[in-house]
């Protein structure tokens, strides 16, 4: 793509993010994430940032795709595809549908190597929230060994199949399934029996437990 097409298309970015482009959040009250929305319609896109950015880096999916947005179109931050990519990618895996064809946009303006680096960032914070116990992320993760990955790496993505299904998360055992059926009879039973030690010894049980609702 040149560069008067790139320019046209960070346009029309632009028109979308200050028409409504931008995800809204779907609660009544006023938090951070709709006073960031706020902020970006009333122009004042350093606030929105500051609204944005925490959330993002806490596992927020809406904001790591209006952060990503943000930084695709320049707006109260220099221009910066790489970073916008990061937070594109963690926002697909995350269920945001949109993100999917913003980062394939950004894909082809970045080159492999930083690419390369991008995964790896992705997959520390992935990491992160596993070991916090965050059990939203299992199949996310899944997902990044699957698609985001170069070279998907099938058996991480099973063992992580294998642990949702066995926490009763939604859609794991269907995707279990999808992707044993794509591996060897001896690599599954391989995975499986890594799995059932791992789940084990690192009580995976408890560390991924559902947590109680706050109260109000």
């Amino acid at each position: 793509m040149n560069k008067t097409v790139l320019a046209g298309s960070l346009t029309g970015a632009l028109f979308l993010l200050a028409s409504g482009g931008i995800v809204q959040s779907q609660t009544a009250g006023k938090n951070a994430f709709d006073i960031g929305v706020e902020a970006v319609r009333a122009g004042e896109i350093h606030k929105a940032f500051e609204s944005f950015e925490p959330l993002a880096l806490a596992g927020d999916h809406r904001a790591q795709f209006n952060l990503a947005t943000l930084l695709k179109s320049g707006r109260g931050k220099p221009q910066n595809y790489t970073e916008a990519l990061k937070w594109a990618t963690l926002a697909r895996i995350g269920g945001i549908s949109r993100a999917f064809d913003l980062s394939e946009t950004l894909a082809e303006f970045v080159p492999q190597g930083d690419q390369e680096a991008i995964w790896d960032d992705v997959e520390a914070q992935l990491l992160r929230f596993l070991d916090e116990g965050n059990r939203n992320v299992i199949l996310q993760y899944a997902l990044f060994n699957l698609e985001i990955l170069p070279e998907p790496n099938l058996e991480i993505a099973l063992k992580w199949q294998l642990i949702g299904a066995a926490l009763d998360i939604d859609g794991a055992a269907e995707a279990r399934d999808e992707t044993a059926a794509e591996l060897t009879q001896d690599i599954i039973l391989e995975v499986q029996k890594e799995t059932t030690t791992m789940f084990q010894t690192d009580d995976l049980a408890t560390r991924f437990a559902v947590q109680p609702a706050s109260d109000p």
